[in-house]
Order: C-alpha cells, then structure tokens, then sequence
C-alpha cells in the first residue's frame, strides 16, 4: 500500500462545546488568522492569545487565557488523545511514519479593499491550512524520553505537563509545512465536487459532521489533495 493520509479538526469553531465559540478569518487573498481553542488547564505553562497577537480577532475577555496551540508549525508537532472509540481515532493510528496528517480549520470571510480570489468563500466555509509529513510518532512511554531529547518540547501538551495515557504525539518531518493560502473543501457545511472524491463523501447521504476525517486517504485520492493544494500554494512535494 502506498502514503495514505487524514484531515483532522483544528482550532475554534461554532460547536456549543468551543471556547472562544468562533471561527477564525480569511482575507480576500486567501490569507487567514487562524484562531486556537482556549486551554482546558489555565494554571498550566503556554501562550496566551495576546501572546498571538490575536488582540484584534477575539473578545478582550479571552486576551489574557492560555490557548492550547496544537498543532505547533515551529517543530512540527500534534498531539491526540486515543483513549476514545472513533473513526477519527481509528484512523489516526493506522497513520505510520512517511504518511502525512493535514488540518482543517473552519474560517469565516472578512471583506477587504482588494480583489477576492476565486478560490476565497463569500461566507465561511472549511479549509486545509496545513499538513504533516509524518516522521516519528510518541506513544506515552515514549514521551518522557522525548522530551529530554527536545524533540516535542514546542508541542502543548509537553509544554502544560500532560500526563495521560491515551496521549500520541506525531512529530513531522521538514517537509511539514502551514500553507500561506487557505485552501477550501467546502461551501459552509457543504463539500465541493472535488472534496467529495478526495475524502469520499456522498451527497446523496446525509453528510456526518466532520466528514473529512472519516475515512483515510488512500495514495490515488491524495494525488487529487496535493493538487488541490498546489493549484493555490508553491509547495514542493517530495
């Protein structure tokens, strides 16, 4: 079998259960601020949205919370935990070394003075802001020794002191990367044409939340992302 890959959830959404309840931002050069969830251990170590420099996209009452930054674009890391029962679990631990992980934020459109890309939604919709090629992965008895080798020493749940069982860590290679350009799957809720052959979806179905990462994606469909991605980004796939 050849590379296969999976596209998780990142960062705020509209969920009941999301904390700031928000999206994130796309300009209309397909630039965007993506916004992180607020951290679920506020006396733990990390950075604030300040920190961010987030001042200007949330509530002056979320400038000083800690924020859990994960995945990291520094050293290219994201942790997970396993414990529950899923499809997206399931997949995530199917994923070894030389596969690659992708992220999908869901990003509201802010108007500008400047011309919209074609690629750009006019209203908010879900788009791929960056990938993993997948380089070594942590169990949790690994990750003592990790740590002290500075390998995941950027990622947020090393940085807060996390001690759980169930917790993996995937740690990307160089040609990891955080896109400059957004690149959309959906329209709101609904995939495009081309989203609904790469991470199989059926619009005669009814859609599940978070369709995206319900199936992995084999090599054949993983040609299709990467030229998705390419027909919007200069990246350089090895």
């Amino acid at each position: 079998m050849g590379r296969k890959a999976l596209a998780v959830y990142i960062g705020a959404c509209m969920s009941r259960n999301s904390m700031p309840r928000m999206r994130g931002y796309i300009f209309p050069d397909g630039k965007y601020v993506f916004i992180p969830q607020v951290s679920s251990n506020q006396h733990a170590p990390g950075p604030t949205y300040r920190d961010l420099g987030l001042d200007e996209y949330v509530h002056p009452s979320y400038y000083g919370l800690k924020v859990h930054y994960d995945p990291e674009f520094e050293t290219f890391t994201y942790g997970e935990y396993v414990g529950k029962a899923d499809p997206c679990t399931k997949n995530l631990l199917q994923l070894k070394p030389g596969d690659y992980l992708f992220f999908v934020t869901s990003l509201q459109f802010s108007p500008g003075s400047y011309r919209r890309e074609w690629w750009v939604k006019l209203e908010w919709a879900y788009y791929i802001i960056g990938y993993f090629e997948i380089e070594e992965i942590f169990n949790h008895k690994d990750l003592n020794v990790a740590a002290v080798q500075h390998k995941l020493r950027n990622n947020a749940h090393i940085i807060a002191g996390d001690t759980r069982p169930d917790l993996v860590i995937w740690k990307g290679s160089e040609r990891s990367a955080k896109l400059e350009y957004a690149v959309p799957i959906s329209d709101k809720n609904i995939p495009t044409s081309l989203a609904c052959e790469i991470f199989k979806v059926d619009l005669r179905k009814r859609i599940r939340p978070r369709w995206w990462q319900t199936y992995l994606i084999n090599e054949n469909r993983l040609e299709k992302l990467w030229r998705l991605i390419k027909s919007i980004n200069i990246i350089h796939i090895f």
